[in-house]
């Protein structure tokens, strides 16, 4: 018995050929697309967290510079007003306190005697913040504890010079805690981890951790800690450099971190966000 019958249409073949390969091209299309995607979401999550982490910082710098500026238009005004003891600047540092963002503003003379806003005699000179080799310029430094409120503060430090000699300063102390106030004004903060380091990298304040780091840990050795990958000789260059830094955390802590500049000195901000985000 002969079985016989026609043989496949060429032209039909060619066509689901063309189909399929269409079909392929499409799906990984797709694929590729999919992932092109998903790394472009986490560039925008990514960079959103780094402008909020970014803008955060510049608040905090603007906060003192603004604070600064006006201390000193009221050393000018210092300056150019007769006085022979500190108490005479009473009335306009506490007109400098009342309008600033400083919690306690001092006057005093070079050997750090002088008197607060309120009128309190004091001493400061074992707080260690005045700095003659600075000259006229005004500088910031950190200090963990005022003598007069007990306070955690960011200082401002305005020399006043008559004739080109410092007879004076004003010191205008900003709260630490206010810094953490901000941070959570910010809902993307909400379950981030908060540091702040000061000169040399030391650590002076967290919030969001449950373990603190122990006194005199730098930011390096912290982040070392959170992950054994962490390159910190790279990482102390950028700090060196004042560059905003990136990493991933692996291993306490399931965080992203961006650690950004302040602007002033060798200041940090470190933010460590979610992963989930």
């Amino acid at each position: 018995m002969k079985i016989s019958g026609k043989a496949p249409n060429t032209k039909i073949l060619a066509i689901i050929l063309l189909i399929s390969i269409l079909l392929i091209l499409i799906l990984v299309t797709l694929y590729k697309f999919g992932i092109s995607s998903n790394k472009t979401a986490i560039t925008i999550v990514e960079d959103e967290i780094a402008a909020t982490a970014g803008g955060f910082s510049s608040q905090i710098y603007e906060d003192l510079d603004n604070m600064t500026r006006m201390g000193i238009a009221f050393r000018d005004m210092i300056v150019a007003l007769p006085m022979e003891k500190s108490i005479d600047a009473l009335p306009l540092i506490g007109t400098l306190c009342a309008n600033s963002q400083a919690y306690m503003v001092v006057y005093c003379d070079t050997d750090g005697i002088g008197v607060t806003q309120n009128g309190i005699k004091v001493n400061v000179e074992k707080d260690e913040l005045l700095h003659p080799d600075a000259a006229t310029a005004p500088y910031y430094a950190y200090i963990q504890k005022d003598r007069i409120m007990q306070a955690e503060a960011v200082v401002s430090v305005i020399p006043v010079a008559r004739e080109g000699t410092v007879s004076n300063y004003i010191l205008m102390y900003y709260s630490v805690s206010r810094i953490k106030r901000i941070f959570h004004q910010n809902e993307l903060f909400n379950n981030a981890n908060f540091i702040f380091s000061v000169d040399h990298g030391i650590v002076i304040t967290t919030d969001g951790i449950e373990e603190k780091p122990p006194k005199g840990t730098t930011i390096t050795q912290l982040l070392k800690d959170w992950d054994l990958k962490t390159d910190t000789d790279q990482l102390q260059m950028a700090i060196n450099s004042n560059k905003k830094i990136a990493a991933f955390t692996s291993q306490r802590y399931d965080k992203y971190v961006i650690c950004t500049p302040v602007g002033i000195n060798d200041w940090y901000i470190t933010i460590g966000f979610d992963k989930k985000l």
